[in-house]
């Protein structure tokens, strides 16, 4: 009798853990739930990370190892990157915009052609010489204007199944968010059968907004969640940043010159998949079950 009373207080206390453990799962943070996924964006998952521009006293390298603060930023920790240029403002390109703009110069260059009584068959440009040949910066800068300040790619080593993505964005007494983070950025994926870029489909749009970017952020953490895809190329776009200034360029209306500087500290990208457990962990469940 007795060791049948110890033999189902086991059982009730086994149960018991485990159905403490299902009912916490329900209602612990979003921190917690981010160390019991698998993180695609980390280096030591295999994932490669390339930028619009390096830098070597704050470079891309830095932006998955696992590090989301911003104490280490003056230590060389984050990626940062300064723009200065012509920027298409309120306004982004997809892709195949550069074949558009070049068919325009085509246009413009014929019309002058005609004005000095030249031969419009005589202008000689190729529409194919500013198609952008890499396609980490495709849909993304045109002729005349850049339509982002930057970018972040990341490559997993095989396509996985994806449905958040955050970045985190410098953040610190020096360098708070709201005056030097970024401010609009927005989550692409690479289609593999098309070959492009396209937008991933958020899911908490505010409502009737249509753009899946996020825009006017001041926090450190930009979480984007939508609908999941299977890809193997993540690109993160930054239009804009908190500290970023523009100025008036000739008669151009919706190119402006911008400047402003890209100050990131970490990006990490979830599915579904759940870490396996170590072998640590495996031995301390075994102990216990053998108790």
């Amino acid at each position: 009798m007795k060791t049948t009373i110890t033999v189902l207080s086991i059982s009730i206390l086994i149960l018991s853990i485990c159905g403490c453990m299902k009912f916490s799962n329900i209602f612990v943070s979003e921190a917690e739930i981010d160390k019991t996924l698998v993180n695609y964006a980390l280096a030591e998952n295999g994932a490669k990370i390339y930028v619009s521009e390096d830098n070597p006293d704050h470079p891309a390298s830095t932006l998955n190892n696992g590090i989301t603060s911003s104490e280490k930023w003056n230590q060389g920790e984050g990626w940062e990157d300064h723009f200065d240029g012509r920027f298409s403002y309120g306004r982004y390109a997809g892709y195949g915009e550069e074949q558009w703009q070049a068919q325009l110069e085509i246009m413009r260059a014929e019309q002058q052609a005609i004005a000095e009584g030249r031969r419009p068959a005589d202008v000689k440009v190729n529409p194919n010489n500013s198609a952008e040949e890499d396609y980490k910066w495709r849909g993304l800068r045109s002729l005349r204007a850049y339509y982002a300040f930057g970018w972040v790619v990341i490559e997993f080593p095989k396509p996985k199944r994806i449905n958040r993505v955050i970045v985190y964005t410098v953040n610190s007494e020096q360098l708070p968010a709201k005056k030097y983070g970024v401010r609009d950025v927005v989550v692409q994926y690479w289609q593999m059968q098309a070959k492009s870029w396209q937008d991933v489909d958020r899911y908490d749009k505010k409502i009737g907004q249509k753009d899946n970017s996020i825009i006017g952020n001041v926090n450190q953490k930009i979480t984007f969640r939508f609908k999941p895809v299977k890809t193997d190329k993540v690109r993160v776009v930054i239009r804009w940043t908190n500290d970023a200034k523009k100025y008036k360029l000739g008669f151009y209306r919706n190119i402006v010159r911008a400047e402003g500087t890209i100050r990131l500290t970490e990006i990490e990208i979830y599915g579904t998949e759940k870490k396996s457990e170590t072998p640590q962990e495996e031995l301390e469940l075994k102990e216990l079950l053998e108790e």
